[in-house]
């Protein structure tokens, strides 16, 4: 459903005139006829103050909304969560990277300081140990991280048909 927050106008023909672009008169006549029909408050304007919210009716003339002054609440919240979704997946993709950088600095750390101190075998022996536990860790992120943006990508597919309503 989509509405249009009134300002200023003083009659039904003011409010048919905002919401729909171009009508000529006969359609204006209808689409005035069907605003009432929706908002039987507006059968007495002087009962209608600023800022009140008038559903307008959805079918016939639909393509000629003003898209500038009718909103459509669901559609708006539903473009604002998918933008929300898709920074939120831009700094988890940064998050991972960093990471991965990270791990893979402390792997040529560890692997250099087994290279240097090949004259102590228990020194050379804890760096590969905690090299296969770098590389099995990585792993296990990798999952991780392909897991979270799937189920990112699930969340952007159920917010794109929110505003497809």
């Amino acid at each position: 459903m989509r509405y249009l927050v009134l300002e200023r106008e003083t009659s039904v023909e003011e409010i048919a005139g905002k919401a729909y672009r171009n009508l000529p008169a006969a359609e204006r006549k209808k689409a005035e006829k069907a605003l009432i029909k929706e908002n039987p408050q507006l059968k007495n304007m002087a009962n209608v103050r600023a800022g009140a919210l008038i559903r307008i009716p959805e079918g016939r003339g639909s393509e000629r909304l003003n898209r500038r002054n009718v909103v459509d609440p669901v559609a708006d919240l539903a473009g604002k969560v998918a933008d929300q979704l898709e920074s939120f997946e831009d700094e988890i993709r940064q998050q991972f990277k960093a990471h991965d950088e990270e791990v893979s600095d402390y792997s040529r750390v560890i692997k250099a300081a087994g290279k240097a101190e090949k004259d102590q075998p228990e020194i050379k022996e804890i760096s590969a140990d905690l090299v296969k536990h770098l590389r099995a860790s990585k792993k296990s992120d990798k999952q991780n991280r392909d897991r979270t943006l799937e189920a990112l990508k699930q969340l952007q597919k159920v917010a794109a048909t929110l505003g497809s309503r």
